[in-house]
């Protein structure tokens, strides 16, 4: 009994520091040399949703990004999707969403009080194959750059609740992924923390 308590308890911590590692708090930030010294500031930690047990499997991330110039002006702002899925022939596996300019990621807020509607300016898809000695495997891979504007993601930053639903041109796919998954609790404190540092000091220069 008390291995079979140990084993769990391992898998448990293990599963958790996978959560906390794709869900910690973190940004990149580059200068772009070649075009004005823009700054791009990308927030990291954006996945959105794991499982019972806490793990993070093909895990969805939800990153907002803003560019800024040298004096600190707001160029613009968005949330940079990816998705990657992996199945087996012998399970089913996950349809390629295929985003193109124009899908939507629509962010219900606040239990439904409230909706974020975001348009992709770019996606992409892609499929690879793989196998074992057993099995034959697809992983599916997606992405999108939404558009949003500082309001929009303060109103996602300050929510209480969030739901998203991402509309490719040949599926869509809702987050947290029903009926297995939960919301990370990091992501709406995530997204708070990106807004509060990252674009609320900088809406006076805002072009």
């Amino acid at each position: 009994m008390r291995k079979m308590l140990l084993v769990l308890s391992t898998m448990l911590l293990v599963a958790g520091c996978a959560a906390s590692s794709t869900s910690r708090y973190g940004v990149e930030k580059e200068v772009n040399k070649f075009n004005k010294n823009l700054v791009t500031v990308k927030m990291k930690g954006g996945a959105i949703d794991a499982d019972d047990l806490g793990t993070v499997t093909s895990a969805a991330k939800f990153n907002p990004v803003v560019i800024r110039s040298q004096d600190g002006k707001i160029i613009t702002t968005v949330i940079e999707f990816t998705l990657e899925v992996t199945g087996s022939e012998t399970r089913t596996s996950s349809k390629c969403l295929n985003i193109r300019k124009g899908s939507t990621a629509s962010f219900y807020l606040n239990n439904g009080e409230d909706k974020v509607v975001t348009k992709a300016i770019k996606g992409n898809s892609d499929a690879k194959v793989s196998a074992s000695m057993d099995n034959v495997y697809t992983t599916n891979y997606d992405s999108g750059v939404f558009y949003i504007t500082p309001e929009q993601l303060k109103r996602i930053a300050y929510s209480n609740t969030v739901a998203v639903r991402v509309e490719g041109a040949t599926a869509y796919q809702d987050f947290p992924r029903q009926p297995n998954n939960h919301l990370l609790e990091n992501f709406l404190p995530n997204f708070k923390t990106f807004y509060d540092t990252e674009v609320k000091p900088y809406l006076n220069n805002q072009l």
